[in-house]
């Protein structure tokens, strides 16, 4: 037998076996379904859990927390570095919050309609408005200012709350935000910015509004707010809803006792079950305490912090209370 023969026979059997070999693999894996990996991290965090982040993490001074971001950064340009920080907030001149009038470093104004209906409360968020101007907070250990994206940490915020008050459905702001709320047209439109949606003209030279939803077809109100939820749940609608709604309830806020609310064509027509709005308004005080536990990154030159995005990091929150205070606060949740 040549030398060929006996190659081709050797690699023949090789072939076979591990033809044998896969088969007999396939064969005793078969039916038996794969567990998926779990992540030792539960997305969800447990407030306990927070609180105890909070207290064994060690706060930091902005420019020691900036020193190690902008080391780390070298080898990793995305780098976000995780860290406790506190200082005071600040905002270039203020806002104006809508209903309290107080001048603040940020405001988060929300408007829920109150509904009786077949013996439950329901409240529905149809409308809710933050400030744009940035917000910053600094600790005097350097001149760096810290931007707070504090939309970012979603529930996990604890601001200042300087309103939260219930309108009765014969209020003034009631009868006023209740017509665009259900379906009226609010004075004269013109165009904004060249833009002219159906159903979305305002004009911001005289602060007068327009919201003509007259021609929407019915329930598409219900759409922009989202559908109702029993009281003690909130229902936060579509970006559309409250975008609409939020342009609503901050002019009628700024108007209300001026004399400068508008006037409509046709009465409203009120709605037996709803028994009125509530108003919240939360806020950042100018120069008041920051705590903030999160992920400190650079855009450019500009430093901000956020909720974490690290798995191995899920605690994340921002306050306007010392650190005591938030854990005394999750404590209670």
């Amino acid at each position: 037998m040549s030398l060929s023969t006996i190659a081709i026979a050797l690699i023949f059997l090789i072939v076979a076996g591990f033809v044998v070999s896969f088969g007999y693999i396939r064969q005793s894996t078969a039916g038996k379904k794969e567990t998926p990996s779990v992540s030792p991290t539960s997305v969800h965090q447990t407030h306990s859990t927070m609180s105890q982040d909070m207290k064994s993490m060690q706060t930091s001074r902005v420019v020691d927390a900036v020193s190690v971001l902008d080391e780390l950064r070298i080898a990793s340009p995305s780098y976000r570095h995780y860290c406790e920080l506190v200082g005071s907030s600040q905002s270039e001149g203020g806002v104006i919050a809508p209903y309290s009038k107080r001048k603040v470093a940020y405001y988060d104004v929300r408007c829920y309609r109150l509904e009786n209906r077949a013996g439950q409360h329901y409240e529905t968020l149809v409308a809710h408005e933050r400030s744009i101007d940035p917000v910053w907070f600094s600790d005097g250990s350097s001149d760096d200012r810290v931007y707070i994206d504090v939309a970012s940490f979603g529930e996990n915020v604890l601001l200042v709350n300087s309103k939260d008050h219930v309108e009765r459905p014969d209020s003034e702001f009631s009868r006023t935000f209740g017509q665009a709320d259900h379906g009226g047209s609010v004075a004269p439109s013109s165009a904004v910015f060249g833009l002219t949606p159906p159903g979305f003209d305002f004009d911001l030279g005289d602060i007068d509004l327009d919201l003509s939803f007259s021609d929407l077809s019915s329930g598409f109100n219900d759409f922009l707010g989202g559908a109702s939820m029993p009281h003690g749940h909130h229902d936060y609608g579509s970006d559309i809803g409250t975008l609409i709604g939020g342009i609503a309830l901050g002019t009628v806020l700024s108007q209300m006792g001026q004399d400068k609310l508008p006037q409509y064509a046709q009465p409203q027509q009120q709605q037996s079950s709803i028994s009125g709005y509530r108003l919240v308004e939360d806020v950042i005080p100018l120069n008041s305490p920051v705590y903030c536990i999160g992920e400190l990154y650079r855009t450019g030159d500009r430093l901000s912090i956020a909720k974490s995005v690290s798995t191995d990091h899920p605690t994340s929150f921002f306050a306007t209370k010392p650190e005591a205070e938030v854990i005394s606060h999750l404590a209670g949740r």
